[in-house]
């Protein structure tokens, strides 16, 4: 049987809400840490100001991915969140 915790642990797909394209951003740098690290998954990336971070489409709303998602980090400044909620 399948645990709670797989999609948390071994996901499939990540999403990166936040991912930069600025070197030494909590953004960039967790999406590098991800590539070099080796994720063979699906990696989607938010960002509505970018095409691409390192090589990775990015898209500019979680909603506009179609993909299901295992695992999303949320990495925006806490100002961000405010105008969310």
């Amino acid at each position: 049987m399948e645990s709670v915790f797989n999609s948390y642990f071994y996901p499939k797909s990540i999403c990166v809400v936040g991912a930069s394209s600025k070197p030494k951003s909590l953004g960039y740098e967790l999406t590098k840490s991800i590539k070099q690290y080796g994720f063979t998954g699906e990696l989607f990336l938010i960002n509505p100001k970018s095409d691409e971070v390192l090589g990775y489409k990015c898209f500019p709303t979680i909603e506009s991915v179609q993909d299901k998602i295992d695992l999303a980090i949320i990495m925006v400044p806490k100002t961000v969140c405010r105008r969310i909620y």
